[in-house]
């Protein structure tokens, strides 16, 4: 098990809210995936898992940093594919997050099937929007980056997720 970034002491100072979080980074291409979930106080760690498991969020009241939750991310797994399971399990963390602190959103461990299927679509959403921005998408377009492969090479996504998120099908 390795941690992927190292969590800072604790501030005492007002934190900033996640959708303001968010919006710091999506200026930048690729959105910092790694930051984004180190100011939302989670732990991320790179762990060999199962072969059908990309990530989990769990509650790590000692490893998990401030928020008390880490993310596993399956290590073996290609980097687009682990950006955007972290993004998923940040997701959740925003969305569900009462259901984690109280133990109610549990998942097993083929593909989250005992989850509901709105609770991982409104998570894959927000994932979406974490990692591939319109606003960064546009941004990007307007500067000449159009061929879907080069969006999604820049902001380091699947072509198939940046397929599903411009509306082309796949």
């Amino acid at each position: 098990m390795s941690v992927l970034h190292q969590m800072p002491e604790p501030s005492v100072q007002a934190q900033p809210k996640p959708m303001q979080i968010l919006a710091k980074y999506h200026s930048n291409a690729p959105v910092n995936v790694l930051g984004i979930a180190k100011e939302l106080g989670l732990t991320v760690w790179g762990m060999d898992l199962l072969p059908n498991i990309s990530g989990k969020i769990f509650r790590d009241p000692q490893n998990g940093g401030p928020s008390g939750f880490s993310i596993a991310v399956n290590s073996a797994e290609p980097i687009v594919r682990q950006r955007f399971t972290i993004a998923h399990e940040i997701a959740h963390f925003l969305l569900h997050r009462s259901q984690l602190e109280k133990g109610d959103l549990v998942d097993d461990a083929m593909y989250r099937s005992g989850l509901s299927s709105a609770e991982e679509a409104a998570a894959n959403k927000m994932a979406a929007h974490i990692l591939m921005p319109f606003s960064l998408i546009n941004s990007l377009v307007s500067s000449g980056v159009t061929d879907v492969t080069d969006l999604a090479a820049r902001l380091q996504v699947s072509q198939t997720a940046m397929k599903i998120r411009l509306g082309i099908p796949t």
